[in-house]
């Protein structure tokens, strides 16, 4: 829930969003000084505070420090963005809710909190640069820009490759390249890309950077000239690519669209399985055992939901992993432990009978567990009775 608040606030193209940025990145900085941290509730607070502030009534108390931070925060962009900044020594002298060492701090970073609040409200009025996901193979940054004037001139890429997706707007490029919405440009360091205008109001614009340890693990040959295409994926799933969530959601689909557009400009072979080119699968394999132990009384349904959020894999691309290493699919492997639990259990548990067991492990029924126990084990309840209970 708190993740999903903040990055409601992170996505808006508004003031709130913009005023969160600032109130956050002050108080996680204050905190750091004054060994203090930035809860969750307090991220729920401050969300809160930012929707419902009104000047005429910031001068209310809080039980809680960081809400009387984050409103004090509040009152200092309100004055900056109203050309008041020359006001803020003396509404901090006469705010209540903050104790004197925290009015120290905030009195001697004053040049901090001004900088801060110039960089969001007139810098990145025009141009706002957010890294959403980077790992050792990728860095995806979403770009935002005003249109400008002046010819704008893009980052340095000095290795690796870079795809720019262009998500809203029109960018004429002095290559002679006219990138509309849905397309992209494929380039790297022996093709870079020349200056630039955006022809529309803004623009909007996905760079993925594939880094030379992906380049090199997965053999990508030489780039040979600069490549300008339409995204070949369909609407639902150009949106979905767009979208920053699919980074820590469904990391395999977009490791599968760049291996799509590599193949599409012949930079790799054609038969390469995309995920597991970046897994070790005997990792991955532990760590969903681990999970499965970790969850084994809880439903299946559950331990399946839970490996897909801690793995960021689709389903099938799950199954796709045990079944290559086990010649398993994730539901029998979850039935396989759930029914080794249980026997471990009965074993070595004299006066627990299998009904109690069958309730405690979320098995389905005794005839389920009947003929797992035959099929997965080749025993039976009687012989298990007779070799784990003799005596």
């Amino acid at each position: 829930m708190v993740a999903f608040i903040e990055y409601l606030l992170e996505k808006q193209e508004s003031k709130e969003r913009i005023r969160f940025k600032i109130v956050k990145n002050i108080i996680s900085r204050m905190g750091r000084e004054n060994n203090f941290e930035i809860i969750d509730k307090d991220i729920i607070n401050i969300a809160e505070l930012i929707f419902d502030f009104k000047m005429e009534k910031s001068n209310k108390i809080y039980k809680n420090f960081i809400e009387n931070l984050a409103n004090f925060f509040l009152k200092v962009i309100y004055y900056y963005e109203n050309e008041k900044f020359e006001r803020f020594n003396y509404i901090l002298q006469e705010e209540e809710g903050i104790n004197d060492s925290f009015k120290t701090w905030i009195k001697e970073n004053k040049n901090f909190i001004f900088n801060v609040c110039e960089y969001h409200l007139k810098e990145s009025e025009r141009e706002q640069h957010e890294i959403i996901f980077s790992n050792e193979y990728f860095e995806i940054t979403r770009i935002y820009k005003k249109r400008m004037n002046e010819w704008g001139i893009p980052r340095e890429n000095n290795d690796g490759l870079e795809v720019r997706i262009l998500s809203r707007g029109e960018v004429y490029y002095k290559n002679g390249i006219f990138l509309k919405e849905g397309e992209y440009i494929l380039s790297g360091p022996q093709f870079k890309l020349d200056r630039y205008k955006i022809l529309t109001k803004d623009a909007v614009m996905i760079i993925v950077k594939l880094k030379t340890s992906f380049l090199d693990r997965v053999k990508v040959g030489e780039l040979k000239k600069l490549r300008h295409l339409r995204l070949v994926v369909d609407e639902n799933n150009m949106r979905k690519f767009l979208d920053e969530s699919i980074f820590k959601d469904s990391f395999d689909f977009f490791i599968d669209l760049v291996i799509t557009l590599l193949k599409i400009n012949g930079l790799i072979e054609s038969d390469i399985f995309s995920v597991s080119l970046l897994l070790n699968e005997e990792e991955e394999i532990e760590k969903i055992f681990q999970i499965v132990e970790e969850n084994i009384r809880l439903p299946e349904s559950e331990i399946k939901e839970r490996i897909l959020k801690k793995t960021r894999y689709r389903a099938k691309k799950v199954d796709e992993i045990v079944y290559k290493m086990l010649k398993l699919t994730l539901k029998k492997l979850i039935i396989r432990e759930k029914t080794r639990y249980i026997i471990e259990e009965y074993r070595n548990n004299r006066r627990v009978d299998f009904e109690e067991l069958i309730e405690k492990y979320n098995y389905s029924n005794m005839k389920s567990l009947r003929y797992n126990l035959n099929k997965i084990y080749n025993i039976s309840i009687k012989e298990i009775n007779h070799k784990g209970r003799e005596g």
